[in-house]
């Protein structure tokens, strides 16, 4: 809500625990506020079920998105899949229904994107909420466009 050039937001306790995470995790300096704000607001439409989530890590990848997914969707379960030769998508998108679904796109692709598809194929109601992790920009920017170029 805006009230003249003044913006007022509501916070929680979790959305300032979670906002001094972000800080932590991203800086507390001004010029990285602008960062802090993007991914605040990312978390927010994904928690909104509004959109993937897509975070770039080159480390362990995992307990970031648990440690943020959770604050954001109310404790829903977290599945962690890291797709290999063979995953069967069927049954890691039900073993993830009605939670969180981290997928590790960052070596088999393919794999991670056949999991995906199959998340966009399930009925909304038993669908789970999608992160996807990958190692560098320019990933993200190419899973993010393909994810939008979907019908």
């Amino acid at each position: 809500m805006h009230l003249g050039s003044l913006r007022l937001i509501a916070e929680s306790m979790e959305l300032i625990d979670l906002l001094s995470f972000l800080r932590r995790c991203l800086g507390r300096a001004a010029e990285r506020q602008e960062y802090v704000d993007q991914a605040l607001q990312s978390l927010r439409d994904w928690a909104g079920q509004r959109g993937e989530l897509v975070v770039v890590a080159t480390g362990i990848c995992s307990r970031w998105c648990v440690a943020c997914t959770t604050s954001s969707s109310g404790g829903r379960a977290f599945t962690w899949c890291k797709p290999a030769e063979g995953t069967n998508a069927a049954a890691v998108v039900k073993a993830a229904a009605t939670g969180t679904l981290c997928v590790d796109t960052r070596q088999r692709q393919e794999g991670a994107m056949a999991v995906v598809e199959h998340v966009h194929g399930t009925e909304y109601v038993a669908r789970p909420q999608l992160v996807l992790c990958t190692a560098d920009p320019t990933s993200a920017v190419t899973l993010k466009g393909g994810l939008e170029d979907r019908p």
